[in-house]
């Protein structure tokens, strides 16, 4: 799993937004301009979920779950923001069917980081 993070005052903390993730686990903003942003690139978003982690922009949820987990959190008093592309089977729809998950992963993550290097400076992640 490839994880980007970047250093940027572009969002802001929602109040109580941490009601939904864990403690100071942020993330709201980020993931509704990033809910544009793809929706910009031709992804038909279904939702913004609240996740303890973090939020979950669900980029596709058939026939497979095609999503991307976006977070800020505090790392020595500085706000970083991060996020991941992430494909997963739901075990409950068709068990036994392959179904090839790598190359709509591979295109997300390449949008996904093409759209992060032309609006942020990425860093090491913490």
């Amino acid at each position: 799993m490839e994880r980007y993070c970047f250093e940027s005052d572009k969002f802001r903390i929602v109040d109580g937004e941490d009601d939904n993730t864990n403690p100071e686990i942020y993330g709201l903003e980020f993931s509704k301009w990033l809910e544009q942003e793809l929706i910009n690139l031709g992804y038909s978003i279904q939702e913004i979920l609240a996740e303890d982690w973090g939020w979950c922009v669900i980029c596709q949820d058939k026939p497979f779950l095609l999503w991307v987990g976006c977070q800020g959190e505090f790392y020595n008093k500085k706000l970083v923001w991060s996020c991941f592309a992430e494909a997963e089977k739901l075990l409950f729809r068709n068990p036994f069917k392959t179904i090839n998950m790598k190359q709509p992963l591979d295109n997300l993550n390449k949008d996904l980081l093409k759209l992060l290097k032309n609006n942020f400076s990425l860093i090491n992640c913490p």
